[in-house]
């Protein structure tokens, strides 16, 4: 996922609700979201094989945020999917007030999956300069 693209989505979208009906079959409208899930095996198995207690508890916390965002990143890119088919699934040409309420929806979940990928971003790169790669935790 990159916020980067997103936030083209999101622009794109805000421009196409913007514009008047009679208008919208002039814009180049498209939405280009796409899922990458993040591997979390590394994780699984540190708490499986318990590594995880020769690490201290403030390392093992901070840590564990990363994943959570992840996780958090995964499910609501998986829920921004299922609006995407709920979008699909309207004749805009026949309903427009309802493709319209289902844009706004998607919108919002979009928005949603932005502010997953910033988060994400924000904790990895903190967690990353707390512990450089000399201080056991792999940075690749």
């Amino acid at each position: 996922m990159d916020s980067a693209n997103i936030s083209e989505d999101l622009q794109s979208l805000n421009n196409w609700l913007k514009t008047d009906r009679a208008f919208r079959d002039t814009l180049d409208f498209s939405i280009n979201f796409n899922l990458s899930f993040l591997n979390s095996s590394a994780w699984e198995v540190a708490k499986l094989n318990q590594s995880l207690t020769f690490l201290g508890n403030k390392k093992v916390q901070d840590i564990s945020e990363v994943y959570l965002a992840q996780s958090f990143l995964d499910n609501t890119g998986t829920k921004v999917f299922g609006q995407m088919k709920e979008v699909v699934k309207v004749d805009n040409s026949k309903f427009m007030d309802l493709y319209e309420e289902e844009m706004r929806a998607f919108k919002f979940d979009l928005g949603l999956i932005h502010g997953a990928v910033t988060a994400y971003l924000s904790v990895s790169r903190v967690i990353l300069n707390n512990y450089p790669s000399s201080s056991g935790l792999a940075v690749q």
